[in-house]
């Protein structure tokens, strides 16, 4: 018997040894890409929500929430060329680092376009995925200075979050405390990430 399954053995063991070397399917991303995608999705709500701010000047968060993400923005840029010099060009309105994020933002802009309420369901959904993206990243254990920026940033989308909760719920007031919309998982919400 033994005999019999030594050559099954010995056709196995290479592929064996292969997959112990290779990386796991669910493996972490890297921190530099990780920061892109965080860069490519503060610019992208900067622009969706100045876009959407002009198409529905009456609807409160497209007032406010640009700045702070313009700010957010800032923030990772000056992080990530401190740290990963030539990785990004640091331009608000610059190019979106991964298509997706572009088709992304011209999905969203489209579906905000056609009234408040799917324009503040299209800010849900960016903050949702915002807040998912981050936790990310803050699983990588950074270091403390890019976990410090990161976990203002997540308190950000959670209060952007919440004003457009308010909205959808016909509120739309100066936001207050942290969001408590129910999140999505990741799997649920479309990637930026994808190259």
């Amino acid at each position: 018997m033994m005999k019999k399954i030594l050559p099954y053995l010995a056709l196995a063991l290479p592929l064996v040894l292969n997959l112990a070397h290779s990386k796991p399917t669910g493996a972490t991303t890297d921190i530099k890409t990780l920061l892109l995608r965080q860069i490519d999705e503060e610019r992208m709500a900067y622009r969706l929500y100045t876009q959407l701010g002009e198409e529905h000047p009456n609807m409160r968060p497209f007032q406010n929430i640009p700045h702070a993400e313009k700010r957010h923005f800032n923030a990772l840029v000056d992080y990530t060329k401190a740290h990963f010099p030539g990785s990004t060009d640091g331009k608000l309105e610059g190019d979106f680092h991964f298509e997706a994020t572009q088709t992304l933002y011209d999905k969203w802009l489209a579906e905000g376009k056609a009234s408040p309420q799917a324009a503040a369901q299209v800010g849900v959904q960016l903050e949702q995925l915002d807040i998912a993206d981050i936790d990310e990243v803050l699983v990588q254990k950074p270091e403390p200075a890019l976990a410090q920026i990161l976990n203002n940033l997540r308190r950000g989308s959670e209060n952007h979050l919440a004003a457009f909760e308010r909205q959808l719920a016909g509120g739309g007031g100066k936001d207050k405390g942290q969001g408590k919309g129910k999140m999505k998982g990741r799997a649920n919400m479309p990637s930026c990430c994808a190259k």
